[in-house]
């Protein structure tokens, strides 16, 4: 039991490397000041040998400070995503939102309870450690 959940934490671990892919749309005003930007976060994996990888995604929070005081709650198209469908160069928007144009520092995804992975027929709750506290941080 203990290697599936090392595996487990592997699989999420390696699906996080590759799960966000961000643009960002932004630019300056005539007065040379930052205008705010739209902020797309796309999600896509990797292959890996599940069934199912099964992530409930509650809410896209997103820093782009150094304190606790730039994050911004992203419009977040909530809801449980099976991973494993989103493979070969197919991804899913799942949140966006206006923020100010600097640098983003950290993207949090606050997930909900239901979280799975389906191996060989057996689905096993899928643990992620503060996901539904803080967030899955990035």
């Amino acid at each position: 039991m203990r290697k599936l959940l090392v595996s487990l934490f592997a699989v999420v671990g390696a699906t996080a490397i590759v799960l966000i892919a961000c643009s960002k749309n932004g630019s300056r005003s005539g007065s040379g000041e930052e205008k705010p930007t739209t902020l797309k976060i796309h999600m896509t994996d990797n292959p890996i040998n599940a069934e199912e990888v099964n992530v409930d995604l509650l809410q896209v929070r997103v820093n782009f400070r150094n304190d606790s005081t730039g994050w911004v709650d992203l419009n977040t198209n909530a809801g449980i995503y099976d991973l494993l469908g989103l493979q070969n160069g197919v991804d899913t928007l799942i949140a966006s939102g206006p923020i100010p144009s600097n640098a983003v520092k950290e993207i949090r995804l606050v997930l909900g309870p239901n979280n799975s992975i389906k191996i060989s027929g057996v689905m096993h709750p899928l643990m992620v450690p503060s996901g539904q506290q803080s967030g899955f941080k990035i």
